[in-house]
């Protein structure tokens, strides 16, 4: 009776091309008549193994396999207990008490007070640059002043808080804060931070208040830069609410003088075109956020080599939100620097035997009739021939 293998084919295959790449190595540094070790044979079984290793990353990377038969699932209880339920924060995902089969997991729907407040998907529209707030030294700007087709422009991570909020705005403030520290980017060189507040009640001191004390634990906050670059605003109802109905993100006031809104973060291109939207406390880390902001940077970010390869080996996966590798382009430029290095090799082994052997030409030209090597006499100069049997002869 047959058995459909449990291990992936795709394990099968690769241990069959490594075998076969050492076997090509091994047969080519030996050399089938004699064992001399032949150079341009060492090179091609170098090539062999160098395109089964490349053939091997291909196989384990690639979707297709026969995976291992999917073990049973538990069933989900259906109705959670009480005191399992109350274990679940509204709109957020729990567990609830475990057994034998372990945890049971239950979501429970988006309060009704809060199911007008989801953000509205806005990548590809362009904000309106001429909506007025003030910064945070009582300046009035329009959002012109940041994006547009001037020189200046330049791409921006923008968020909408409000400053005196008491949990959810400082969290994403210093979730921006910690990305920011990791990027090898300084705030206002190549792109700006812009915080916009959505409580008409707060000043611009509020706002001077913030940026002071997010300067202070930036290790390039003390550049004319990042003073500069990164900015906090008021500004009143009507100004917030459009910024906000152009972004996506709704908020509404509470009868406690709080405010209801959810947790949002914008790439925006110096255009003032929404390039990418990030949601939740989950933001992305500094890798995430620099080829974000290179996506949007419409070449106003000079690219190192380093960029090029991130930019070119990640995309953006709209169903996580996040960036993710991209396998095949990893095999494009592993396989072309796979392929430069072995023609570079082979030019070296090719000028190496060329000067070995205009070396053995010369020195079989110097050497005797019997294949001996020159005597001392015929390393003397004719002219010093000459002279001493013309001595001889006196």
């Amino acid at each position: 009776m047959f058995t459909r293998p449990t291990t992936p084919i795709r394990t099968t295959l690769a241990q069959r091309w490594a075998g076969f790449a050492m076997r090509s190595r091994r047969e080519s540094l030996l050399g089938r008549s004699g064992g001399t070790g032949n150079p341009v044979g060492a090179l091609v079984g170098g090539l062999v193994a160098a395109c089964s290793g490349l053939a091997f990353f291909g196989l384990a990377s690639s979707g297709v396999a026969v995976a291992a038969p999917t073990p049973p699932v538990a069933p989900v209880q259906s109705a959670p207990t009480q005191p399992e339920a109350a274990q679940v924060g509204a709109g957020s995902t729990g567990t609830s008490a475990t057994d034998e089969a372990g945890p049971t997991f239950v979501k429970e729907p988006v309060p009704q007070a809060a199911q007008d407040l989801l953000p509205t998907e806005r990548v590809g529209d362009t904000l309106p640059l001429h909506i007025a707030f003030k910064n945070s030294e009582a300046q009035e700007i329009t959002l012109g002043t940041y994006f547009g087709t001037h020189a200046d422009a330049k791409p921006a991570i923008v968020a909408m808080v409000y400053y005196r909020c008491p949990v959810v705005c400082g969290v994403v403030m210093d979730k921006i804060a910690q990305s920011v520290e990791g990027l090898d980017y300084t705030v206002g060189d190549q792109y700006r931070v812009l915080l916009f507040s959505f409580d008409p009640g707060e000043s611009p001191q509020a706002a001077a208040a913030k940026k002071q004390h997010y300067l202070s634990g930036y290790s390039r906050g003390d550049t004319t830069e990042a003073k500069r670059g990164w900015e906090f605003h008021v500004g009143t109802e009507v100004a917030s609410t459009e910024l906000a109905t152009a972004l996506g993100f709704p908020f509404k006031p509470l009868d406690n003088g709080e405010f209801s809104h959810p947790v949002a973060m914008y790439i925006v291109s110096p255009t003032g075109k929404i390039s990418r939207a990030f949601y939740g406390y989950d933001l992305p880390p500094s890798r995430d956020l620099k080829l974000a902001l290179l996506d949007a940077a419409e070449g106003k970010i000079k690219k190192s080599v380093g960029d090029i390869f991130l930019s070119y080996c990640y995309r953006f996966d709209e169903n996580t939100g996040r960036y993710t590798i991209v396998a095949f382009r990893v095999m494009q430029i592993a396989g072309a620097i796979t392929v430069v290095c072995v023609f570079s090799l082979l030019g070296v082994l090719l000028v190496a035997e060329r000067l070995r052997q205009n070396r053995a030409k010369r020195e079989a030209a110097m050497a005797g009739p019997d294949g001996s090597p020159p005597s001392g006499n015929d390393s003397v100069p004719g002219s010093a021939k000459r002279s001493g049997s013309l001595a001889s002869a006196s």
